[in-house]
């Protein structure tokens, strides 16, 4: 942790990074085919694309982090530890401030068919944001309006649904293209978004 000084001499305002926070590997996501997705191919790719910040987000696994953080150890590359959960309401991206941190959350929620297509986590996503709080982690729902996301899986307005959309370690939503009407704001065009937006 920096000291109070340190911080103080940052510039003030806004700072933007270019960073990619979900990213899947070579065999630890199924549905990556490309051999060359590997955690040293992915840092590179990273660096030539002169992004700041980068995740491995696989589908329930965590084996292709620590290889890509042991890569990026001597860039300027900051890569943060991450998964993507397949939980029964829908892709939760999960991101914490260590690699022990999400070994620890890894080992706390249930995952079936690890390393095949069939690939699920069986914990709720409320339980995992839940876990992920008290890890001191946060997470995203991932393309939240696709199928698989939170709003395919989870229609209407549940009370489940609004836990899990009020939860203090849901810091966003991930939408698959910037055409999306998905917002839970006052001009998303469904109502029952615009309420759980309220």
């Amino acid at each position: 942790m920096a000291p109070l000084k340190d911080v103080l001499a940052l510039p003030n305002g806004a700072r933007f990074y270019r960073a990619d926070l979900h990213i899947h590997s070579f065999k630890a996501s199924y549905d990556v085919k490309d051999a060359a997705m590997t955690p040293a191919a992915i840092v590179r790719a990273a660096m030539s694309e002169k992004l700041d910040i980068i995740a491995i987000t696989d589908h329930n696994e965590i084996a292709s982090v620590e290889p890509t953080l042991s890569a990026a150890a001597t860039s300027h590359l900051l890569v943060i530890p991450g998964i993507e959960l397949s939980t029964p309401e829908g892709h939760l991206l999960c991101y914490m401030p260590s690699l022990t941190a999400l070994q620890r959350f890894h080992g706390r929620i249930a995952i079936e068919g690890s390393g095949t297509q069939d690939s699920r986590c069986q914990t709720s996503m409320l339980e995992c944001l839940r876990v992920l709080s008290e890890l001191s982690g946060f997470a995203v729902l991932a393309h939240v309006e696709t199928a698989k996301g939170f709003e395919m899986e989870t229609p209407g307005n549940s009370p489940h649904k609004l836990d899990v959309l009020c939860h203090s370690a849901l810091l966003g939503i991930e939408l698959k293209t910037a055409a999306s009407s998905v917002s839970y704001s006052s001009t998303d065009p469904d109502p029952l978004r615009r309420a759980a937006g309220r």
